[in-house]
């Protein structure tokens, strides 16, 4: 067990502890933290029962308390309320040590010494510490009945469960090719904080849902210096969809640990450049697929994410088509194969993926019927396609009383038990394209979901498929950056209509997501920067 006296020390972080839980029957752990010079990715931290005390005693201290910032010198004393988000880094051009006392202690120092140790050793690099700190909470939530265990086995169980859930929920590819998180939270290193200036971003605290939005909060965070290959973008525009109700209920695949910012697609001005980009300029317009991020006014991702945006192209619709026409197009072209003078069956017709999967069928020569409900099948007969009122029957029955023989394509975004009658739509030798399962309730819904669409269509002599754009960004982000330009060359042409259904400032997220919930919706939400 740790003592008074024990020092611990990383590339970054040094501690020297001064007080115990066990030397104060755990009301006082208190310990003299050092904060090295350089690039800096400081975690968001949330102690659920600590009052946290941080006395600066030299060098410059970055604080940021929910939506304040501060930078604070020798002698000042910074005290954060239990359960409160707060981030610290070194602020300075010097290397900062301050005093840090949390009441109760309970065992936290021997949680943060294995972090520390582990980051020393490379078990975990520092953009994995608030991981491992929320790991370590967890522990403690449970200190009474690991109290029995040795520490040696604890401290075991602990890096066991570290180096488990790290490589659980790391990136398969190569970190070029992957989306980061948001800023201070960002996989790269490179980028610093400002000392000085902040922005606003809505950040999600804990886990929510449809009904539960509350859980989004507007809060301050440092604006960043972009590292070499890195862009600085000034949000002005992004996109809300039915895959934040995902994120904000902490069930999204692809998302990182909370408290982070979501916000999956943006579109905004290049803001400052880091060393090396090339082909981006300041002051040239850009967009890109964030999977989260997006909810704030400044982004700094590496450039290889971004697309320019060309003239003819507004913010607000390059934000609206990143996610939906993306989707819809590589769900119909790459996947589905989709050629002219097919028929096509696409549900969710009036929703965001689905108003752009018909106009996109229509534009590719493919008959198409939409399934929407029936007050609004005027919007699927303006986009061309015939609609279907699937409250009126099983889909796959009203289907073949309009194409006896079948279709050639199904578009799914609904899932769960829509998929049997999907497959039931299509000819013998069609294929379904599943890109959603909303419908999906709990994972054995889901996993027979899934088997259905493999295993289910082959045994019925058709083929299934799921879809998801983020899997493929991850696995390749080639097509992607292939066929964003395709859409904004068909938005600029007028070809295609983003159906912006709704704008909000950029930061009423919250607001948006609650219009969003209940239903009414018919096209796409997007967040627009409000003009100064």
């Amino acid at each position: 067990m740790i003592s008074p006296g024990t020092v611990v020390e990383s590339p970054h972080t040094r501690i020297a502890f001064e007080r115990t839980s066990a030397d104060t029957d755990g009301a006082l752990l208190r310990f003299e933290e050092t904060y090295q010079v350089g690039p800096q990715r400081p975690p968001m931290h949330i102690h659920p029962t600590q009052v946290e005390r941080f006395t600066v005693l030299s060098g410059t201290l970055g604080v940021r308390v929910r939506r304040e910032t501060r930078v604070v010198g020798p002698g000042e004393v910074v005290e954060v309320a239990a359960g409160t988000p707060h981030t610290l880094w070194n602020a300075g051009d010097q290397v900062c040590v301050h005093r840090v006392e949390m009441m109760p202690a309970l065992a936290m120092e021997d949680y943060f010494h294995e972090i520390i140790t582990l980051e020393a050793e490379g078990g975990i690099p520092p953009k994995s510490l608030a991981h491992a700190g929320r790991l370590a909470t967890l522990f403690l939530r449970h200190h009474n009945q690991l109290a029995g265990l040795p520490w040696p086995i604890q401290r075991t169980l602990f890096r066991l469960v570290v180096w488990l859930s790290g490589w659980f929920s790391g990136p398969r590819v190569d970190g070029s090719s992957l989306p980061q998180s948001a800023p201070v939270r960002s996989n790269d290193h490179s980028a610093k904080p400002s000392t000085t200036a902040t922005y606003r971003a809505v950040m999600l605290t804990r886990k929510g849902g449809p009904k539960a939005l509350d859980v989004l909060e507007v809060v301050d965070r440092p604006v960043e210096e972009p590292g070499p290959g890195q862009l600085r973008v000034r949000v002005r525009a992004t996109g809300v969809g039915s895959t934040d109700f995902n994120v904000v209920s902490g069930s999204y695949l692809f998302a990182p640990k909370i408290p982070f910012v979501p916000g999956y697609e943006i579109a905004g001005v290049v803001d400052a450049l880091g060393a090396g980009v090339e082909g981006f300029r300041i002051g040239q317009r850009a967009a890109a697929l964030t999977v989260h991020g997006g909810f704030g006014e400044m982004l700094v991702r590496d450039a290889v994410h971004f697309v320019p945006i060309p003239d003819g192209v507004s913010d607000r619709d390059a934000a609206a088509v990143i996610l939906n026409y993306v989707t819809a197009y590589q769900a119909i072209h790459r996947v589905g194969k989709a050629k002219a003078g097919q028929t096509a069956l696409v549900t969710g017709a009036a929703g965001g993926v689905g108003t752009a999967a018909l106009q996109l069928l229509r534009l590719a020569g493919v008959k198409t019927y939409g399934a929407a409900s029936a007050g609004k099948h005027g919007t699927v007969r303006a986009l061309g396609a015939i609609p279907i009122d699937y409250k009126a029957g099983r889909l796959d029955r009203l289907v073949r009383a309009l194409e006896p023989n079948g279709v050639d394509l199904v578009l799914d975004g609904i899932g769960g038990p829509m998929i049997g009658p999907c497959i039931g739509a299509l000819r013998p030798g069609g294929r379904l394209v599943a890109y959603g399962f909303m419908a999906a309730a709990g994972p054995l819904p889901t996993a027979a979901m899934f088997a259905n669409i493999f295993l289910g269509s082959r045994l019925r002599g058709r083929r299934g498929s799921f879809y998801g754009i983020t899997a493929l960004y991850r696995r390749d982000p080639a097509p992607f950056r292939e066929d964003l330009p395709k859409i904004f060359a068909l938005l600029a042409d007028k070809k295609i209509d983003p159906m912006v259904a709704k704008t909000f400032p950029l930061l009423e997220a919250r607001k948006a997501l609650e219009l969003l919930a209940g239903g009414a919706v018919e096209g796409k939400i997007v967040l627009e920067e409000v003009a100064a």
